[in-house]
């Protein structure tokens, strides 16, 4: 099982097996490798994740949902929805926010569904 977590365009691979293609990854100095799960460990990829120098981070853990919730309860989950707009020429709409192209999205307000926003 394989979850992935951005910090900005950076992943960070919460897995219990390491596949071929996180293998690629795992002898590259822009990568930060972690294989032993506790609190400290936990702080210690998100601080690692926010230098400049990593590019990717790769925390191997066999419960990846265990280590998933820990890494939630650091952060505050916002709910949003999004999603493709496609025009009738089959042109897409994209926004540029915070020097990024992305599609659009929004939170969601109370009372709100996901398809909705």
């Amino acid at each position: 099982m394989q979850q992935t977590i951005y910090f900005g365009n950076k992943p960070l691979f919460l897995t219990d097996t390491i596949t071929p293609d996180l293998e690629a990854y795992l002898h590259q100095r822009e990568t930060m490798f972690i294989d032993e799960w506790n609190i400290h460990t936990v702080k210690t990829m998100i601080h690692e994740m926010n230098k400049e120098e990593v590019d990717r981070g790769i925390f191997l853990h066999t419960d990846v949902p265990e280590l998933m919730d820990s890494f939630q309860q650091r952060f505050t989950v916002i709910l949003a929805g999004g999603g493709l707009v496609l025009s009738p020429a089959k042109s897409i709409l994209l926004i540029f926010r915070r020097g990024k192209w992305d599609l659009p999205k929004g939170k969601l307000d109370e009372g709100e569904d996901l398809e909705t926003c």
